[in-house]
């Protein structure tokens, strides 16, 4: 019969699995990692595995979506407390934030086939949570621009500044090959391109 946890324990317990699931992510990626690795590193029974997760892409699918949470509260944390913010501090901000992506496991999801095989076996509504991302994503973005940015008037640019975005962060998986110090200058570059299509109305860096 399983053993019945307090919430602490629970908690404790759920921390642990989903620290073991990071760290296997980084180094193994998501079809490599396997629950007994998880179990493994958690230094707990499968048995307790199961009483939080019927499998283990339910797992990497949390670890993911706290990802994401924590990433989206440090970016709006980062401009609620930058006084007077403005397209090159907005820059600034991001790039901190593509550097600290870059030292977790996302990068390792963004392998071909790699988010791919959590997302196949996930039952149809999160996946559709899935597909929802980028919109809440800009919603919480929206909700820290200035008034007159030209993305409150134009959903394309909304769409075109989401995609720029997340091209640049496949371009972490080429950091190492480009050449580290010369990646974060390029960069710098293209982010303060995307911070003043954000920021600037009368910025005519794209036409759409």
């Amino acid at each position: 019969m399983p053993r019945s946890f307090t919430e602490a324990e629970r908690s404790k317990l759920l921390d642990r699995i989903k620290s073991a699931a990071k760290e296997l992510l980084t180094v193994y990626g998501a079809r490599k990692t396997t629950i007994e690795m998880i179990v493994k590193k958690a230094v707990i029974p499968k048995g307790t595995f199961y009483l939080f997760y019927a499998s283990k892409e339910l797992l990497l699918w949390d670890v993911i979506n706290d990802y994401h949470k924590t990433i989206s509260k440090v970016l709006k944390d980062a401009v609620e407390n930058t006084k007077d913010i403005d397209a090159q501090r907005f820059s600034e901000i991001l790039f901190e934030i593509f550097i600290t992506v870059s030292k977790s496991f996302y990068p390792a999801l963004m392998i071909e086939g790699e988010m791919e095989a959590i997302i196949r076996k996930l039952p149809d509504d999160l996946v559709k949570d899935h597909h929802n991302d980028d919109a809440d994503m800009l919603t919480e973005l929206a909700s820290i621009l200035p008034a007159d940015s030209p993305v409150f008037s134009n959903r394309k640019k909304v769409e075109a500044v989401s995609g720029a975005l997340r091209i640049l962060f496949f371009s972490l998986l080429h950091r190492r090959e480009i050449g580290e110090t010369l990646y974060d200058h390029s960069l710098k570059i293209l982010l303060n391109g995307v911070a003043l299509e954000l920021f600037e109305p009368a910025y005519k860096g794209s036409e759409i």
